[in-house]
C-alpha cells in the first residue's frame, strides 16, 4: 500500500503537543523508528518548524538527508529593518540544526505579516530564499479562509498549509481547496485529529468541550453505527480528499505510528452532513 500522501508531523518531537498527549515529547529512539518505518512506506515529507522546540535539532542528529523537509519561519519582528537578512539568518540556523544545505520548502507561520506595511519586503524575502538555493518552494500556513481571501489578492505561493478535518471543512466549503488545486498549488492539510480531540471518547474528553455536546453525540454515534475507529475515520477522511496533496499526521509514539501503518484503510467514507462546525472556539486550537 502506498502511503506517500502522508507527511510526517513533528510538533510532538520537540514539544509537549496535543490535548490528548499525556506522554510528552516523543523519545529519540522512537523518532528514529518512526522515520525508518515512514521511509519504508514511501512517506518522504517531514513537516517541522523553527518554533517546534528541539524538533529540528533532533531530526538533524538522527539524519534526514533525502527527505523533503518543510519548515516554518516565525513572525517577522516589528522592528526588523533587513527582512531578507533576517530570513536568511533564520533559515541558515535552521539548516545547521537539520544538518542540511537546503530544504524542500519554508512557510510563513504568520501570513498576516504580508498585510502589514512590510508585506512586500516579507514576500520578496521569501522569494530571495528560493533564488539563493536555500529552499525549493515557499508558502504560507493559514488558519482560516479569511486569511487566504486577503493574502491571495496580493501574493501567490507554491505551497499552502491549512487545517482540515471531519468537523472543520471550511477550506472545502469556502471553495479554497478547489481553487488552490486548480491553480497548481501544493496543498498540505494539518489537524486531521484536531490535536487529538477527535480521538477522545465521552469518558476522557475534557469537560471544557461539553458545550459542543451535539457534535460529539453525532460523532460518537456515527462511529458506532459504521463500526469505525476514530483514528481510522479521521485519516480516511483527509487522505481521500482529492484537492489535498499531502496530509500532515503527527504521532505520539512509535507504537501509534506502527498501528496506523498496519491498519489504515484507504476506502473513502461519508460523514453525516451535520457533523461539522464553524465555531472557531472549537475548530481553532489557538482559541482553547
Amino acid at each position: 500500500m502506498n502511503f506517500n500522501k502522508i507527511a510526517l508531523g513533528t510538533a510532538q518531537f520537540g514539544l509537549n503537543y496535543g490535548v490528548k498527549n499525556t506522554t510528552g515529547k516523543v523519545k529519540k529512539e522512537d523518532i528514529e523508528s518512526i522515520l525508518s518505518l515512514a521511509r519504508d512506506n514511501n512517506i518522504n515529507i517531514i513537516d517541522t518548524a523553527i518554533s517546534y522546540g528541539t524538533s529540528e535539532k533532533i531530526l538533524g542528529e538522527i539524519g534526514v538527508v533525502g527527505w523533503k523537509i518543510v519548515s516554518k519561519i516565525p513572525q517577522v519582528p516589528s522592528d526588523c529593518i533587513d527582512i531578507n537578512g533576517w530570513f536568511k539568518k533564520e533559515i541558515q540556523a535552521s539548516l545547521r540544526r537539520l544538518n542540511l544545505s537546503s530544504i524542500y520548502a519554508v512557510l510563513l507561520h504568520k501570513p498576516m505579516d504580508l498585510l502589514t506595511s512590510q508585506g512586500k519586503d516579507v514576500f520578496l524575502g521569501l522569494v530571495k530564499l528560493k533564488e539563493q538555493g536555500l529552499v525549493k518552494k515557499v508558502g504560507i500556513s493559514v488558519y482560516d479562509p479569511k486569511e487566504l481571501d486577503e493574502v491571495w489578492k496580493r501574493y501567490n505561493f507554491d505551497i499552502v498549509q491549512l487545517p482540515y478535518n471531519i468537523i472543520d471543512r471550511r477550506m472545502l466549503t469556502s471553495g479554497w481547496l478547489r481553487r488552490l488545486y486548480e491553480s497548481g498549488v501544493e496543498v498540505h492539510s494539518r489537524s486531521a485529529f484536531l490535536q487529538g480531540l477527535l480521538l477522545m471518547n465521552q469518558t476522557n474528553r475534557p469537560p471544557k468541550y461539553d458545550k459542543w455536546e451535539g457534535i460529539w453525540r453525532s460523532w460518537d454515534n456515527w462511529l458506532k453505527v459504521e463500526n469505525l475507529d476514530a483514528l481510522d475515520a479521521c485519516l480516511r477522511f483527509v487522505l481521500n480528499e482529492a484537492f489535498i496533496s499531502h496530509s500532515i499526521i503527527g504521532v505520539d509514539s512509535f507504537s501509534q505510528f506502527k498501528q496506523i501503518i498496519k491498519t489504515l484503510n484507504f476506502d473513502s467514507i461519508s460523514p453525516p452532513t451535520d457533523l461539522f462546525s464553524y465555531d472557531e472556539e472549537l475548530i481553532n486550537p489557538a482559541n482553547w
